[in-house]
């Protein structure tokens, strides 16, 4: 075993840039709540850009610019270095690739016209040049330093390398589930997920209903690292199953619960996404053990009465044994940290410095552009860059792949110690127009309002009446309370502000974080620059 091994998977290295962003912000959590007001409840993440970088949002099968492709689950990622993306389009049974804007099929023969009971595609098992191969439901991607491709081929229970020269060939795997090592085709495998590939072309495979890890060397040579569980759990009253199991320790004797995300570390050692067991698990190949590293309450996860497929899931950040995660898959190493993506919280999550915290996500759907809005649906795979910190994620249930770049300070906003006020990347006010007032950041009304197409009349009761096409605020000046009625539905709801608006220089002010609320916009505040960022949810 080589003492030093390189990530060639999914991970890639994540700027440190990006990460470090992340710490700067927690840093100014206390100075944010005295100096901001306000919910600090997110002030942990780092300000993000979440867009949909390739999909409709369709299921289906469809080729051409990024804005107008389909997917059908996609279900793993992998960035080469010629700057394109690699989609397994897993329920499509296609390997895409992402280039200059288009998507178009990279490996395998597309039958979107045959489908099968489910209503999907028919894949199959077929060896050959890339647009004459077939795959059935590929998921994990991995590439290692002479540019080889590999493909957990995870219904055809076989791991596919695509070759630098464009043939896809059976690296080990018969195409029948089963469980044995050996080599090449004589192996069997099960379902499996996820791959993490070494420089020297090592391959380590997430053997997902096996319950294991295997070693597939160069040559093909196929190896069990860990032990095969021999726990059954009961599905219905007398049908029991085989099932995984759980136990830390020596490498031999460790026990995984359908195993289906890896990662290598800088050291060579490997990190695995223990689904069934809602774990992050490391094993460490110089001292041959397996560990727990993030994901609590494994002391009895399973026992003769709790007969149960997999453990119970949950949804936590914090230190690495109070985190809680539900079906964690892809993973993705940088030196900072390893981005996990936590399918069934539908989020995002960073185990960094021993502590877990959510980046992005936690809840099921498919809008938002912030950290702190965006929404995922069961989010399988992440993958990062380490030339631009991008990062993208299989957002498998919405049918596209998303990117996450940090949010980007414009020039303007350099060396300054403001306060200053920023809508998205355009600078709205400076000192002079801003006022801090206890604690508070104040904005005048009318500068705010119009900045966002709103506009700004009065009525004959004196009231001041904010007025957008879907939704209409009337305030008092010396009030704090506050009606805003939505268009569109007709409710009415009153909203109090942390102070009442006043006149300073002929100018009506309101405290910015409750503008930003009553006007559905997202604010943030950065007070090492005394930066107010209002950005579009």
């Amino acid at each position: 075993m080589q003492t030093k091994r390189y990530i060639r998977r999914k991970g890639r290295l994540l700027l440190a840039a990006l990460l470090g962003f992340c710490g700067f912000v927690a840093t100014q959590a206390p100075a944010l709540a005295a100096e901001f007001g306000g919910s600090t409840s997110d002030a942990d993440r780092p300000l993000l850009r979440v867009d949909v970088y390739a999909g409709t949002g369709q299921a289906g099968w469809t080729e051409g610019t990024r804005g107008e492709a389909d997917f059908l689950t996609p279900g793993g990622l992998l960035r080469l270095p010629d700057g394109s993306l690699l989609v397994a389009d897993t329920a499509n049974q296609v390997i895409r690739q992402i280039k200059d804007g288009v998507v178009s099929t990279f490996a395998g023969l597309p039958f979107p016209a045959k489908l099968d009971e489910r209503n999907q595609p028919i894949g199959g098992f077929l060896d050959g040049p890339l647009q004459e191969s077939a795959f059935q439901l590929p998921s994990g991607l991995a590439t290692d330093a002479s540019g080889n491709i590999y493909v957990a081929d995870t219904g055809n229970h076989a791991i596919r390398k695509i070759t630098s020269d464009g043939q896809v060939q059976t690296l080990a795997g018969d195409g029948v589930f089963g469980f044995k090592d050996g080599q090449g085709r004589t192996a069997r495998f099960h379902s499996p997920q996820a791959i993490a590939a070494t420089e020297d072309g090592t391959v380590y495979v997430a053997d997902t209903l096996n319950h294991v890890i295997r070693e597939i060397t160069p040559d093909g040579q196929v190896t069990t690292l860990n032990k095969a569980s021999e726990r059954v759990a009961e599905i219905y009253p007398g049908l029991v199953v085989p099932a995984g199991d759980y136990l830390d320790g020596s490498l031999s004797q460790a026990l995984f619960n359908e195993p289906s995300g890896l990662a290598l570390d800088d050291e060579g050692n490997l990190y695995v996404s223990d689904r069934g067991n809602h774990l992050i698990r490391y094993i460490d190949f110089a001292a041959k053990t397996v560990s727990t590293v993030a994901g609590g309450g494994t002391e009895s996860l399973y026992s003769e009465s709790n007969r149960l497929l997999t453990a119970s899931g949950g949804y936590k950040d914090g230190t690495g044994a109070e985190a809680r995660f539900n079906a964690p898959e892809g993973l993705a190493w940088s030196k900072e940290g390893l981005l996990i993506a936590d399918s069934l919280n539908h989020a995002i999550r960073l185990l960094q410095h021993q502590k877990v915290s959510t980046w992005v996500g936690g809840s099921s759907g498919s809008a938002g552009h912030t950290e702190a809005s965006a929404a995922f649906s069961l989010p399988v795979d992440v993958t990062v860059d380490e030339a631009t910190g991008e990062v993208w994620v299989a957002d498998s249930m919405n049918h596209q792949v998303r990117i996450l770049r940090l949010y980007p300070l414009p020039e303007s906003a350099a060396d300054r110690k403001g306060p200053l006020f920023l809508y998205e990347l355009r600078e709205v006010a400076g000192e002079e127009q801003l006022l801090l007032n206890q604690g508070r950041l104040d904005v005048p009304l009318r500068l705010l309002a119009e900045t966002v197409g709103y506009t700004v009349t009065s009525n004959s009761d004196g009231d001041v009446v904010v007025q957008g096409e879907e939704r209409s605020i009337t305030l008092h000046v010396g009030k704090s309370e506050v009606k805003v009625s939505v268009s569109s539905t007709g409710e009415v709801s009153p909203f109090t502000l942390a102070a009442a608006p006043y006149v300073s220089g002929g100018k009506v002010y309101i405290p910015l974080r409750e503008a930003g609320a009553l006007l559905n916009k997202e604010i943030n505040w950065l007070s090492e620059a005394r930066l107010a960022i209002m950005r579009d949810k």
